[in-house]
């Protein structure tokens, strides 16, 4: 590791966690006739524990695909497989807002099951019942106890379910034809999109009406805003906000095209970066002000949006603007010698991350500090998010990726600091260890 600017480091551990898009199957072998997709999606929880799910068999028919759920408790090293040893789980599992529950469908021996396991406590709800269909998608909602789910009923035939874990009931709330969203909002609403003869329509409904009030309908992309406050959609050239207070829509951006710089919300769900080629809009949510309309070319630019800082490179600058408070202006950063991929900030906005043209390498700038802190690792790296509690380093690579082996996603832990990593899930290890391996 190279340090650019020789300063005593403070003794805080930065953790980050690295997370690839899965657009492309990166699979090894786990026996002869299986093949494992090893970091299919990974989620941070409460109290810095991070789950990701494992993918059996990723190249075959959906029927004999199967996801395996796993746990990482950080403070113990200790790695907790989730589910039953018999339990086939065909859909990935729901998240709670708070990143304590999680919420899974699974079948054993033909029979359906609803789980609903809380992490912090370890306590869970298991719900056995016939639905004569198969889950299809789920949602939970707020009080982490009441699931909404999408249960396919037959050929173009799917409704919406609400099943509560304390009362042991399910309840047919509303019908449609192929769901492909669907999450509680705020006001215990639950909304959804369902495309019915190539149209796709964004709706609510709820256990009292027992219909559904349409939001829009001729939609293209559409992202619920973290906070379950507001739905982002668009129609036609416009991108639309939606928000539960007023269930009024406004226009956010004209012209706008997700294509190449999807909109991003803040961790904490206020504030929104919108981007078309000359232009980005970093909306308020709550209020759906439009908080600062920043012109600029947005080709060869990267970007990350904390709560309180929004960070953009072009070319090789990079630049930020402090967007909670009123007035203020881009302002550059620093400038490297060649082009800038930011990767993540820190939730605090002390570091951030970026590469340049190595994507082995890493590079974490310390604005405290000054400093640039630099290393080279073994491995492809593709997208990083920090942790909950910003003190551990999770890398989901792709080892392998620029070579002539088949690319396979891994999962490590990283003190950058110390330089130590360990091996979480790996091709080497394919079968999951009790704990963590420390391999350097």
């Amino acid at each position: 590791m190279s340090n650019t600017k020789p300063s005593p480091i403070k003794t805080a551990v930065l953790f980050l966690t690295i997370v690839l898009s899965v657009a492309a199957p990166a699979a090894t072998n786990l026996h002869s006739s299986e093949l494992y997709d090893l970091v299919y999606t990974t989620q941070p929880l409460d109290d810095g524990k991070l789950m990701f799910l494992r993918l059996r068999n990723p190249l075959r028919d959906p029927a004999l695909r199967t996801f395996e759920i796993y746990v990482f408790t950080p403070d113990s090293g200790k790695i907790s497989f989730l589910q039953k040893y018999n339990e086939m789980l065909y859909l990935p599992p729901a998240v709670s807002r708070d990143k304590s529950t999680i919420v899974y469908h699974s079948i054993i021996e033909g029979n359906d099951f609803l789980v609903t396991k809380n992490i912090q406590t370890g306590k869970s709800t298991r719900l056995r019942f016939d639905t004569g269909g198969y889950f299809v998608n789920l949602g939970l909602d707020y009080d982490n106890d009441t699931v909404a789910a999408i249960i396919k009923r037959g050929e173009n035939k799917q409704a919406v379910y609400l099943i509560s874990n304390r009362a042991s009931t399910i309840h047919r709330i509303h019908s449609g034809t192929n769901f492909t969203e669907i999450d509680f909002l705020n006001d215990k609403n639950i909304y959804f999109v369902d495309t019915i003869d190539g149209i796709k329509k964004m709706a609510f409904t709820n256990e009292r009406i027992r219909s559904s009030i349409t939001i829009a309908e001729d939609i293209d992309y559409v992202q619920k805003a973290p906070n379950g406050d507001a739905v982002i959609y668009s129609k036609g050239e416009d991108l639309y906000l939606y928000r539960t207070n007023g269930r009024k829509s406004m226009v956010l951006m004209s012209n706008f095209d997700a294509g190449p710089n999807p909109p991003v919300f803040s961790a904490d769900g206020s504030t929104c970066a919108v981007f078309r080629k000359d232009r980005i809009n970093l909306a308020n949510i709550p209020s759906g002000d439009i908080l600062y309309f920043l012109s600029m070319n947005t080709e060869h630019t990267t970007s990350f949006l904390t709560d309180f800082t929004f960070f953009i490179s072009k070319d090789s600058k990079v630049f930020l603007l402090k967007h909670k408070k009123p007035g203020q202006v881009l302002t550059e950063l620093f400038a490297e010698d060649g082009p800038v991929r930011i990767l993540s900030a820190s939730p605090d906005d002390r570091y951030l991350v970026y590469q340049k043209e190595n994507s082995r390498e890493i590079i974490i700038y310390d604005l405290e500090e000054n400093i640039k802190l630099e290393k080279e690792l073994d491995f492809v790296i593709q997208k990083v998010i920090f942790s909950i509690k910003g003190e551990s380093f999770y890398i989901v690579t792709l080892t392998g990726a620029d070579g002539n082996q088949i690319p396979v996603r891994e999962l490590y832990l990283y003190n950058f600091l110390e330089e130590t990593m360990f091996a979480i899930s790996t091709a080497k290890d394919t079968d999951v260890k009790l704990y963590l391996r420390k391999i350097n």
